[in-house]
């Protein structure tokens, strides 16, 4: 009676491991390169974004989605994600690089001087890409002209004498 029933725990145990999906692998996608425009971009500009992704592996990837977040600090937080947008890739051959530009402009708030971008990509069933990350500076703009301090003539001979 033991032995019946240690060959069938061995059999389901055997069946549950050839019957699991298999085990996911990291995607051979690399985010290259990101890009905004306007560049450099100031407060209120709504903001293109694009990324250049490649096919690093010796296969084809499957069609993805690409994942654009942005920051307003360094810690990746959602409380601290200011916008998020997704652009599907098509299939790329293995080599093959792409630009990928997202459908959804970002508009730049006040009260911030650094963005922190982030974008990856994700190729069913595989896992994430590799991500790229990069930090973009706002650019200052002046509603007025600043005020010029005017310096009167002086005479250098009356400046030695005292």
């Amino acid at each position: 009676m033991k032995r019946s029933v240690l060959v069938a725990l061995a059999l389901v145990v055997l069946l549950g491991v050839v019957a699991a999906p298999p085990a996911e692998a990291q995607s051979s996608i690399r985010v290259t390169a990101i890009r905004a425009n306007p560049e450099p971009f100031k407060t209120g500009n709504n903001v293109a974004f694009s990324a250049t992704v490649k096919n690093t592996g010796a296969a084809a990837t499957n069609a993805g989605t690409t994942y654009i977040d942005i920051f307003k600090a360094d810690t990746w937080l959602a409380a601290d994600r200011l916008f998020h947008a997704e652009q599907p890739v098509a299939a790329l051959a293995a080599g093959a690089t792409r630009t990928v530009a997202f459908a959804s402009r970002w508009r730049v708030p006040a009260g911030h001087d650094r963005f922190w971008v982030r974008v990856v990509v994700v190729d069913p069933p595989n896992e994430f890409g590799e991500a790229k990350s990069v930090v973009f500076i706002a650019s200052c703009s002046y509603a007025r002209q600043p005020k010029l301090m005017v310096i009167p003539n002086v005479n250098l001979q009356q400046i030695k004498q005292q």
